[in-house]
């Protein structure tokens, strides 16, 4: 089956009867979700949905050397990333040259491919050969505001933010893979890392997350309203000045699977390094499951690992 509204209503495939399907997923199709439905004897198992992140052909080039001009070729390429995102069209990939590019916040309301990691010569992604690419805010800024839309950020390291969360995800669809998000401060509000909020789903995949901080809960995620994954994840010396050290749920869900936790850890006395908790104002509950995970040195002594609300639930396996 596959859903074009987020979940709300599921369309069978006509031609998707087999125990495989397969089909060329263009970028008209990105954020679209689907499942497969088995009915027999009397019984039906529906599986977890599966959302698709399709992207076109158009690529859109960043790197310092480029004569800031069209963005066509790494010759024309834009200087920042802020200039490539404004002019790229709707599900371009966008590829950056390894280096560091200070920036200030990007709002970003188009389906966008971001990869970074190349030398600044290559045609595809597959044959990237540069170091790392940083997307700072130098210190003071949020970076990524992303609205309404799927992006897919690839290989980029996302570092030195103190304004507000480093990404903050609104109604969208965001996929991280292998992204650093480090040295990220949210001096008054909620997720030091990522914010994700109204139906917004994260699915992070190879992922790293150092010295991320907030000052109220979720020191690296804070799910409103949202859900996600987190497969293969290292998340060390994230803390909150209060709540939720690490994670923090609010009306949300987060599967984690393989990821280790260290040396993270909430402030407050009386709190848990994740949280799963309702969103009060609409009094949804949360529900965290953790398989195959690691938990080592995350100072909770007079705390505890998760805590559960009235109503949520938290689900610990093989960990």
């Amino acid at each position: 089956q596959v859903s074009t509204d987020g979940g709300t209503t599921w369309q069978n495939i006509d031609s998707a009867t087999s125990a495989k399907y397969s089909f060329n997923a263009s970028a008209a199709q990105c954020g679209y979700l689907y499942r497969c439905v088995v009915s027999g004897g009397g019984e039906t198992a529906v599986s977890d949905a599966a959302r698709l992140a399709a992207f076109g052909t158009a690529t859109v080039y960043v790197s310092p050397e480029g004569d800031n001009s069209d963005g066509a070729s790494w010759q024309t390429a834009f200087n920042t990333l802020a200039a490539a995102v404004a002019s790229a069209p709707d599900g371009a990939r966008i590829f950056v040259k390894a280096g560091t590019f200070t920036t200030s916040r990007i709002v970003i309301e188009k389906n966008l491919e971001i990869i970074g990691g190349f030398a600044g010569y290559e045609s595809s992604a597959e044959s990237r050969s540069g170091g790392e690419t940083v997307v700072s805010g130098g210190g003071a800024h949020a970076l990524l505001l992303v609205r309404n839309c799927t992006v897919l950020l690839r290989s980029l390291t996302v570092a030195e933010t103190s304004s507000s969360s480093a990404i903050n995800a609104g109604n969208s669809n965001l996929f991280l893979r292998n992204v650093r998000i480090r040295d990220a401060r949210n001096p008054s509000g909620n997720g030091g890392a990522i914010y994700a909020y109204s139906g917004s789903y994260i699915d992070v995949l190879d992922c790293e997350f150092e010295n991320c901080s907030t000052y109220w809960a979720g020191g690296a995620l804070f799910l409103r309203e949202a859900s996600g994954r987190v497969s293969r994840a290292y998340f060390g010396n994230c803390n909150s000045d209060n709540v939720s050290g690490l994670i923090h749920l609010a009306g949300g869900n987060l599967y984690m699977e393989n990821t280790t936790v260290f040396d993270c850890f909430p402030h407050s006395g009386k709190a848990s390094v994740i949280s799963a908790a309702e969103n009060s104002a609409t009094q949804t509950h949360s529900t965290f499951v953790a398989n195959l995970c690691t938990f080592a040195q995350n100072g909770i002594s007079n705390k505890t690992l998760v805590g559960v609300a009235a109503g949520s639930s938290a689900h610990l396996f093989n960990s």
